[in-house]
């Protein structure tokens, strides 16, 4: 997923959570009739007036409206093809006080900054619990873990790298290599990219002269794998070739890769959305079926809440 995409993807998870709790925000008083649940303690609505909401059909209709909001916007910001969503409440009116039981959603064949996903899934099994601190914004109370997955195809995986490398450097500039004659520039495009099960790519792509754009593109071929290192997705063991310039074991090879992996490393930095509180405990990365499976653990922990 491009660093866009993982921007849109950690926004939509917070505001899934936000629309849903605070999609009817009240500035009312604290009920009295409420009990700490077992779940953190969190004091929440019970006895007559749970059964009131309960028996009324407040409870439905609120966790209905919340479920049905999160569907509509995930679908007109992603233009998802299937979405499921699953809030679990203790009574209508604790979630309107921005408190719930758990959260589940998944959503099939979307899009992220342009970017085909075939799977997004996003879970929350600790109670969620809001309230506005001292800047009368809403903050979580109590820690919650968050597990999610990405599913992602190979065709994604080159839209990916071509709309990364377009924003690190100017048009997939780099610097070719041509002895005896020094150097020149050229313009990579027209990415072909193959992931196997083990992680491993095929890549052809054009080295377009920018000195001389008439002439003939040349054919480079590029190898490697995907793998995670401290929280980042890169693509290692790097070997070029370039068909009547160099082979992948000579010097020139070695610097071109060097300048390629420059231009295409890190492909997601993990640890650059590490901040207001959430913080990533672990990422898996497996390839079933040639596709790219990312599983993502998170934490999303309080900040002090000023009385």
């Amino acid at each position: 997923m491009t660093n866009n995409g993982i921007k849109i993807f950690f926004a939509f998870l917070c505001l899934f959570i936000l629309v849903q709790l605070c999609f009817c925000p009240l500035n009312a008083q604290e009920l009295k009739e409420e009990t700490d649940s077992t779940e953190q303690n969190i004091p929440v609505v019970t006895g007559f007036l749970y059964n009131i909401q309960k028996y009324s059909g407040f409870n439905f209709f609120t966790n209905f409206l919340a479920e049905t909001v999160v569907k509509t916007i995930i679908r007109r910001k992603t233009h998802a093809g299937e979405i499921n969503c699953n809030l679990e409440i203790y009574s209508g009116w604790d979630l309107i006080r921005k408190k719930a039981k758990s959260f589940y959603l998944d959503a099939k064949d979307l899009y992220i900054k342009n970017v085909p996903v075939d799977y997004l899934e996003i879970a929350i099994l600790d109670p969620i619990y809001f309230r506005k601190n001292y800047k009368k914004k809403n903050k979580i109370v109590y820690p919650i873990n968050i597990s999610s997955k990405i599913i992602i195809n190979p065709a994604s995986v080159i839209k990916i790298l071509d709309n990364m490398t377009t924003s690190r450097t100017k048009a997939h500039e780099i610097e070719l290599p041509i002895p005896p004659f020094g150097s020149t520039k050229v313009l990579l495009k027209d990415f072909m990219i193959q992931l196997s099960e083990s992680g491993s790519i095929q890549s052809a792509l054009d080295a377009v002269s920018i000195v001389n754009p008439e002439a003939e593109p040349l054919k480079a071929v590029f190898s490697g794998n995907i793998v995670l290192s401290d929280k980042k997705l890169i693509v290692s063991n790097l070997e070029c070739e370039i068909e009547d310039i160099f082979t992948k074991d000579s010097d020139i090879s070695m610097s071109f890769c060097g300048a390629v992996s420059d231009l295409i490393n890190p492909v997601v930095n993990f640890h650059k959305y590490e901040k207001r509180g959430l913080t990533i405990d672990n990422v898996d990365l497996t390839f079933p079926e040639n596709k790219l499976n990312l599983k993502i653990d998170l934490m999303l922990s309080p900040e002090r809440i000023k009385e």
